[in-house]
């Protein structure tokens, strides 16, 4: 069996695609569709047939190229329907053989072992079905929502991009920090997924139709993420974000296996996610540097 380093190109993403879904774990930032628009010329490892396979987001600095975590795409790694260390590992041996600097997030399924430095971290997941437990708080937040008049809708393309614009590109710039390039990259990513028709965008809002909260969601049928949201109407605490949830969660729960909260880091986020019935899940950071000194402090 070989492990094949194979340039953009060179990826059939038809068979990518199906490995993927295929999964133990088919995540929808594996997808070439959603790895095409956070890093447009990524590369891959496969192993024999697309049996074992493995993006390679790379990028190039002074000459060095290291692997990155694009934006908004947590959670790549080694994908391969049923778990085998061995491969796992003959995977990790190659990219710290490609790679001098390395700093990436792998999904849930890697065994932990297999790296040298690693960090855990925290997503919030729950299968859809399991969205009927809410606790008495987001109950309480969802009845005075419906109560206040406030009904939640999905967007067509046109009403989504136009009013990210308005609502989710601000926040992330000004209340996340996040800097223009990363914004750009985000907008870039919105009007990618629309186009492959991956992306969905929940908005609560009045009679008036003007949003007062909007929350963009990705599935690709299997695997159902919860990408970003804002309100407009935060201070009110009308409840207005909690509704827009469990409107997707029910809707989702029709057309995925398990719904990923993308996130929950924050002691707040998670207790929000948690109001749904959602439970911890705990993802690796694998971060190796060897390069020379002075090059060490490379960022």
């Amino acid at each position: 069996m070989e492990l094949r380093l194979l340039k953009h190109a060179e990826i059939d993403q038809e068979k990518w695609d199906n490995a993927i879904l295929n999964s133990d774990f088919p995540c929808v930032f594996a997808g070439s569709n959603y790895l095409n628009a956070v890093c447009p010329a990524w590369n891959a490892l496969v192993y024999d047939d697309y049996k074992a396979i493995m993006p390679l987001t790379e990028n190039k600095k002074y000459g060095i190229r290291y692997l990155y975590q694009p934006h908004f795409t947590p959670q790549l790694g080694v994908f391969m329907a049923k778990r085998d260390v061995a491969i796992e590992e003959l995977f990790i041996a190659k990219v710290s053989e490609l790679y001098r600097y390395i700093d990436i997030e792998c999904h849930h399924r890697h065994q932990s072992h297999c790296f040298n430095n690693t960090k855990t971290k925290v997503t919030y997941v729950l299968e859809p079905a399991s969205a009927e437990h809410l606790n008495q708080n987001s109950k309480r937040n969802i009845k005075k929502t419906t109560g206040s008049g406030i009904t939640v809708k999905i967007l067509n393309r046109d009403q989504a991009l136009h009013w990210s614009g308005k609502i989710l590109h601000p926040f992330l710039k000004h209340t996340l920090g996040l800097k223009p390039s990363a914004v750009k990259q985000f907008y870039t990513l919105e009007e990618h997924l629309q186009k492959n028709g991956l992306l969905y965008t929940f908005a609560a809002m009045h009679s008036d139709e003007i949003p007062v909260a909007l929350a963009h969601f990705v599935c690709n049928g299997k695997h159902a993420v919860y990408l970003k949201g804002a309100q407009t109407d935060k201070h009110a605490s009308s409840g207005s974000m909690h509704l827009v949830m469990y409107e997707a969660l029910k809707y989702f729960k029709n057309t995925c296996q398990w719904f990923d909260f993308g996130g929950g880091q924050i002691a707040s986020i998670a207790q929000f996610y948690k109001g749904f019935g959602a439970v911890p899940q705990t993802y690796f950071s694998l971060k190796e540097n060897q390069l020379p000194y002075p090059l060490k402090w490379f960022r």
